[in-house]
């Protein structure tokens, strides 16, 4: 399923970046509701190569996540979400 994009959040800092979304909902859900969020960022690799942050496994349904762990001030870091239903991601 697509998602909206990630936005970032009243908490991000120099050592921390709070990410949240939109939860998906009807009629973009096809009509079954999310199972799960994944949550991924790129390292400052311009998207290149992507890290899990949350929800894969285990699941997670929240929409809103501080990553803090192995972040330097003043790099541009990327982060993409997508939900997982009876259907699939």
């Amino acid at each position: 399923m697509a998602m909206g994009a990630t936005m970032r959040g009243a908490l991000t800092g120099p050592t921390q970046i709070d990410v949240y979304w939109n939860p998906i909902v009807t009629p973009q859900d096809g009509g079954s509701k999310a199972l799960s969020y994944h949550l991924q960022y790129d390292n400052g690799t311009a998207a290149t190569t992507w890290y899990d942050v949350v929800g894969l496994t285990p699941d997670s349904l929240a929409t809103t996540y501080v990553v803090s762990s192995e972040l330097e001030s003043g790099t541009v870091y990327g982060f993409r979400v997508r939900a997982r239903n009876i259907f699939g991601w």
